[in-house]
């Protein structure tokens, strides 16, 4: 029988005190879906929650005896200097995750502290972690300090340290599609073995798509059976536990970038559907979080929702925002933004939905991006009527 996240934060809290022996106050966060323990340290359930019910029945109970047997030997950071450092591992992140989990996580402590990474690339960032035989563990950056290690070289470590237990190559998948599927939950990272995905047999760039933790898939640009096939492997991976990103990502000139082929390209539709699913993902976690945060100021802007739509004909899939005249928002960035705004008589007039690119050239100095990742812009002020006007021109028709 299906339980809500509060039954479920009950039946941890339970299975905590009973396996761990814990004194003291457990809060529960419904907001963060998350636990306080006694040592102030934070559990998020959201994987968890997301493998119990998966599992079937007779392996519930040990989908969360196993889930805290981790957790324990997680808080065991090495002390010892050549043991931390031989046990440094990187994990990939997509930064919006990051940003996010950085003021979920941080609680009492500096956010600077919490998850530190280098930039991969704008979408994705390298995160060092420690490894042991059970279970993965985050890393402050106070922790490194006080084993002489600057982020970067952290990082640095935790790359050589993966190259030397990886495989020798990539798995064939298909002809032209090779994939790391080791299951040891680094797949996704050795991304960064660039010397490795060099040597395979591909057509044109290395692509790549990370979907989950434990998946790599790469073809090559030039491909399109190759694109195609990644991106049918890659699309339920992204409804699972441990998702990390849909955008596929291209090698050139020595660094990774955001790849999408152009709109006539067989494989354009199917990546394309892959990025805007997580980039809505995204917007919605972060409004979310948001939300709670200003749960109990009335002064506090609405945030506007990042929706998903598909093209009645083609099933292409466009997002857009709502923006409306007299309300205060966060926009997110979206391929259109609807404009709603008054009759002298304070109704809502006709919607004039126009490009993104279209709004910050003709009203651009009305948006205040306010700094965040996903990105969003406080709008106040309503466009004037002139600028309306001139907006309307690149108004585009509702699919």
């Amino acid at each position: 029988m299906a339980i809500d996240q509060a039954a479920f934060a009950r039946k941890v809290i339970k299975a905590l005190r009973k396996r761990r022996r814990l004194d003291g106050d457990i809060a529960y966060d419904a907001a963060t879906f998350g636990l306080t323990l006694p040592d102030a340290s934070r559990m998020f359930l959201g994987n968890l929650f997301a493998d119990w019910s998966a599992a079937p029945w007779y392996r519930k109970r040990g989908v969360i005896a196993h889930y805290l047997s981790a957790v324990g030997a997680s808080n065991a950071v090495p002390t010892d200097r050549a043991a931390f450092r031989a046990s440094l591992r990187i994990q990939l992140r997509d930064t919006a995750w990051l940003e996010l989990n950085r003021d979920l996580m941080a609680g009492d402590h500096p956010r600077a502290d919490v998850l530190p990474a280098t930039p991969l690339c704008p979408e994705l960032a390298l995160a060092p972690v420690i490894d042991s035989p059970t279970a993965m563990a985050s890393v402050t950056a106070t922790q490194l300090r006080e084993h002489g290690l600057s982020v970067d070289d952290a990082v640095q470590l935790g790359r050589a340290n993966l190259r030397a237990h990886s495989p020798r190559g990539f798995q064939r998948l298909a002809p032209g599609v090779f994939t790391s599927a080791t299951g040891d939950s680094y797949d996704a990272s050795r991304l960064v073995l660039t010397e490795l995905i060099a040597r395979l047999d591909l057509r044109g760039d290395p692509v790549a798509l990370v979907p989950s933790r434990d998946q790599l898939l790469i073809t090559g640009s030039d491909d399109d059976v190759g694109l195609a096939t990644v991106a049918a492997a890659a699309r339920p991976l992204l409804d699972r536990p441990r998702a990390i990103t849909g955008q596929a990502f291209v090698w050139r000139s020595g660094a990774w970038s955001a790849f999408l082929p152009p709109p006539a390209h067989p494989a354009h539709l199917a990546l394309r559907e892959l990025a805007v699913i997580t980039d809505a993902r995204a917007a919605a976690d972060q409004k979310a979080q948001l939300e709670a945060v200003h749960a109990d100021d009335p002064t506090a802007p609405f945030v506007a929702t990042f929706t998903v739509m598909a093209h009645q004909d083609t099933r292409a899939l466009a997002s857009h925002c709502v923006w409306t005249e007299g309300v205060d928002t966060l926009l997110p960035r979206t391929d259109h933004v609807v404009l709603l705004g008054r009759l002298p008589d304070g109704e809502l007039g006709q919607p004039l939905r126009v490009p993104w690119a279209s709004l910050q050239a003709r009203a651009g100095h009305l948006m205040a991006d306010q700094g965040t990742c996903p990105a969003r812009w406080r709008v106040a002020a309503f466009p004037s009527a002139t600028e309306l006007a001139a907006l309307a021109a690149d108004a585009v028709p509702f699919d």
